[in-house]
């Protein structure tokens, strides 16, 4: 920081090296705050994210389980064995 070299013979010359070594922290701070807040934003959307995605797997778990329990209409051996079945007269 340059503003630490700077003169400081005179009351002037004092205050202007504190507001110029102010000014370079206060610049010196600023991106790394920046970084956080970005990164705090980014951790909010995904906790939001998280919560959607929770939402949409336990709905398609119960998909998946309502499917399951739908399913033993033919004890669970799908259409070769339906349609293997001899059919009655008429049928």
């Amino acid at each position: 920081m340059a503003a630490f070299g700077l003169p400081q013979g005179t009351d002037e010359e004092k205050a202007a090296r504190d507001d110029a070594i102010q000014a370079a922290t206060r610049g010196a701070i600023e991106t790394p705050l920046r970084v956080m807040q970005v990164a705090l934003e980014s951790m909010e959307v995904t906790k939001a994210m998280m919560t959607v995605q929770s939402v949409n797997s336990a709905r398609e778990k119960r998909r998946l389980i309502e499917c399951n329990t739908m399913a033993p209409q033919n004890n669970g051996r799908g259409r070769q064995a339906a349609a293997a079945q001899p059919r009655g007269i008429g049928s």
